[in-house]
């Protein structure tokens, strides 16, 4: 019974996390299907140069697509051509493409890339990857960047050749405290899994009970394959909320949440629950979630993992949950927020990042 009601206060504090994520003016109950039509009001008169410092990245969604690269394998000592076709994903149409480029690693070093500019125009860009001895293992990316900082590139399976999206400013401290300031963010991929990391400029914190405020990291992940379009609205979000692993924490919910969501708690399972508990973090589905659908809506089976390391995190999540992805693109970006309460559930966002695009296909040849 104890452990059933503590997770039912760590589900309902995480779900209403979730679901509250993305405005600081959302006050409708849990599983609520829209917002109010004076949210939206309230969103557009934020200061507009604290948004485009703190949290105006969630608002620049364009993205590249890598279309078709060419390329033969090279004899020994001769260059690789190498011809990419790129189309920008815009539809503003203000943005353009800044810098196309190719790294390539040697003999499976991965934490060795040398990068080659590629040249080009209307989309079509090429470049050479230099000469190799015969019987060298070479594998390539291609990572595109556009005009608001967003980055497309493709990633080596598996090989730990993590892809960096484009660093965020260091905002001042009266608009971001350093332990939500969200710095990198880089992603890599194999057949089962999910690799984000992000560093911060200060610390990671859960936050405090007394005074009431309450630390949150999210990754929001979007499938253009199963999802249409990209907004806050849209994609998987994957939450961490340190502080709620904390027995203390868990009690203090506990009077306020225990009649709240254990209708579902019977239909998780044990192990589930237990993961929930020890980790802090869930997976959701924010249009599932926004439309009433709670059970479909909590991912288990994503079974998100990570650490934190003074201001860098590390984690993993399960590819499968994420849906079916023909097309090979997975496209991140990573949010804070806090809540000064915990007598109700209104996150106000801080900061987030660029966007990153990994395109989950591999480029590489051995040297004849």
């Amino acid at each position: 019974m104890k452990i059933r009601t503590i997770l039912t206060a760590l589900l309902v504090m995480l779900f209403a996390t979730a679901v509250t994520f993305v405005s600081p003016t959302l006050t409708k109950q849990l599983g609520s299907a829209a917002f109010a039509a004076d949210d939206w009001d309230d969103w557009d008169d934020w200061d507009e140069e604290e948004e485009e410092d703190a949290f105006g990245n969630i608002m620049e969604t364009t993205f590249a697509t890598i279309d078709k690269v060419d390329f033969i394998a090279p004899k020994a000592g001769a260059p690789a051509d190498v011809s990419v076709k790129v189309t920008l994903v815009d539809e503003d149409g203000d943005a353009k493409i800044v810098s196309v480029k190719l790294v390539y690693f040697l003999k499976g070093d991965y934490k060795a890339g040398k990068e080659v500019e590629l040249k080009g125009a209307n989309g079509v860009y090429k470049g050479q990857i230099p000469g190799q001895p015969a019987g060298t293992k070479v594998d390539f990316v291609v990572r595109v960047e556009d005009s608001n900082g967003n980055v497309t590139s493709n990633a080596v399976a598996g090989g730990g050749a993590m892809i960096k999206a484009v660093p965020d400013i260091e905002n001042s401290r009266d608009i971001v405290p350093a332990d939500a300031d969200l710095i990198t963010l880089a992603a890599g991929y194999d057949n089962e899994y999910l690799y984000v990391d992000y560093s911060l400029a200060g610390k990671l914190n859960g936050g405090t009970l007394d005074p009431p405020y309450l630390q949150l990291y999210g990754i929001k992940i979007t499938n253009p394959d199963t999802e249409q379009g990209e907004g806050l609205m849209v994609g998987k979000l994957w939450i961490n909320l340190p502080l709620a692993t904390d027995k203390e924490v868990q009690n203090k919910f506990l009077p306020m949440l225990m009649d709240q969501g254990a209708e579902y708690v019977e239909k998780i399972g044990k192990d589930k629950i237990e993961h929930v508990m020890k980790t802090g973090m869930m997976v959701l589905d924010i249009q599932k979630l926004m439309g009433g659908n709670i059970m479909e809506g909590m991912l288990f089976a994503a079974e998100p993992t990570g650490k934190a390391d003074g201001g860098k995190f590390s984690g993993k999540i399960k590819r499968a949950p994420l849906g079916d992805n023909p097309s090979g693109y997975l496209r991140i970006i990573t949010l804070t927020a806090a809540n000064a309460s915990i007598d109700s559930f209104m996150p106000i966002p801080l900061n987030c990042s660029n966007f990153l695009t990994i395109y989950t296909n591999s480029f590489g040849y051995t040297v004849q």
